[in-house]
């Protein structure tokens, strides 16, 4: 068998000949332009990295393969296209541009499936297996036992070392229910034992005791993990990362990508740019409407809160009266909102230009400034009023743990019909946890549908 590093080597330059391929179709069978070719080529083998291609990842499906290549072409897309714009290539290379983006993301899609194709067949059949070692809580012993069943591709082999040998290991069978301690699993080391990786699921009590298994699996350049729910630690996401020479364990429920968040803040750039555009014809067209209907200023101004409680000023059209905030107690037994949200169905307080404005949303187009002064995203969660805050209850801060946006989840799923504000956490939360560039394409698109479509009512 090819060992893994040659293997890596030979995908890394198959993805660099079929992405070069790709350049020669899209110069119509002509030799391709360096200035296309060598951008292009370089773009795709760095988004492949990032998007952890080139690493020993055993877990990701051929249908995730293909997906995440079309991810990666993103970001290949973006760099390729900055690189074009910098070496000052006209207009007159797009078509080649996109024939040359179309045509390597399908082949590379379905190289990067195919691949994952042949590795879960050749794992399955026993080669380049790792072998992983459970020691601790037998019900965890035991999850980990039934993994190589349910997963034949990932190629691992467990080797189930519970903590007293009465437990199982998930196949029926105990067949190193001699290894039942810390003590016995080191003599089996010693003895010579093959692992590849241990992984520990032991309480804090067991910790001390399970220090010298620490050392000597570091010593012998043994990967090991711990199981944080044994540990007792709170749910997230987890790292390990030195600063300035401190060894320091992180837990994060908010994501953590730095790459997707630096796509995500050019994007949130891009579109605040383009969005201010829209908003300076609408300043011409309704800013005297305003002033003539009623008196006040043009742009609405109010104090919101942002990531993890920071104040900044939000900026609207004025749809209302130039009293509504002194007015705001008298409707408190109009709200229809449960919880610490304010929300009045046929607002007294709306202007008539005001409801039409609200009604296409043109009154948050001024909020594409607060996305240039980054205060604001293009999607996340609504950011609220300090006196909401005020009300919230611990759970709520989740909300303000990412980036407000212009539109989220609760948009497009129809505001006006969620009346309960936990129903808000729990779409903004959702939001959170499985955030994703994908996730917020998936939004902006859907409430343009929402928007071209005439569907107002979110």
């Amino acid at each position: 068998m090819i060992p893994l590093r040659i293997a890596a080597g030979l995908v890394l330059l198959l993805d660099a000949a079929i992405a070069a391929a790709a350049c020669f179709a899209a110069s119509g069978g002509a030799a391709p332009p360096y200035w296309l070719a060598v951008p292009g080529v370089a773009c795709w083998l760095l988004a492949l990295h990032f998007e952890g291609f080139y690493d020993a990842s055993r877990r990701r499906s051929p249908w995730e393969a293909f997906f995440s290549t079309l991810t990666a072409a993103v970001i290949a897309g973006i760099g390729t296209s900055s690189a074009l714009y910098l070496a000052g290539a006209g207009s007159d290379c797009l078509p080649e541009f996109w024939k040359f983006m179309g045509l390597s993301a399908l082949a590379l899609g379905f190289e990067k499936a195919g691949l994952r194709c042949i590795r879960t067949q050749v794992r399955a059949r026993g080669r380049y297996v790792r072998q992983i070692a459970v020691v601790g809580n037998p019900g965890v012993v035991q999850s980990y036992s039934d993994l190589p069943a349910q997963h034949p591709g990932w190629g691992v082999r467990v080797i189930a070392m519970p903590t007293s040998p009465e437990a199982g290991t998930g196949s029926g069978e105990r067949p190193e229910s001699d290894l039942s301690s810390v003590d016995r699993f080191l003599a089996k080391l010693e003895g010579g034992l093959v692992v590849d990786e241990v992984i520990a699921a032991v309480g804090r009590n067991e910790l001390e005791h399970f220090e010298r298994a620490v050392q000597e699996c570091s010593t012998r350049g043994i990967t090991i993990r711990f199981a944080l729910d044994d540990l007792g630690m709170p749910a997230g996401c987890t790292s390990f990362e030195f600063v300035d020479g401190m060894r320091l364990l992180t837990i994060s429920r908010v994501p953590s990508e730095g790459l997707a968040l630096r796509v995500k803040s050019v994007l949130d750039i891009v579109g605040a740019l383009v969005g201010l555009v829209f908003c300076s014809l609408a300043y011409l067209v309704f800013a005297p409407l305003i002033l003539l209907e009623s008196a006040g200023p043009i742009i609405f101004r109010q104090e919101r809160v942002g990531l993890n409680g920071r104040r900044f000023w939000i900026y609207k059209f004025r749809t209302m009266v130039a009293d509504a905030e002194e007015r705001k107690l008298e409707l408190c037994d109009a709200n229809l909102m449960k919880g610490p949200m304010f929300k009045v169905v046929d607002d007294p307080r709306v202007t008539r230009l005001g409801r039409f404005l609200r009604a296409y949303h043109i009154d948050e187009l001024p909020q594409f400034w607060n996305v240039l002064l980054r205060d604001m995203s293009l999607v996340g969660p609504r950011p609220p009023t300090p006196d909401e805050v005020a009300s919230y209850s611990p759970h709520h801060w989740r909300r303000l743990s990412m980036k407000p946006g212009i539109t989220g989840l609760w948009q497009i799923h129809g505001n006006v019909r969620v009346n309960d504000f936990e129903q808000v956490v729990r779409l903004d939360t959702e939001y959170i946890d499985g955030w994703t560039l994908g996730l917020d394409l998936r939004i902006l698109l859907a409430t343009l549908w929402k928007l071209a479509t005439g569907r107002r009512s979110w």
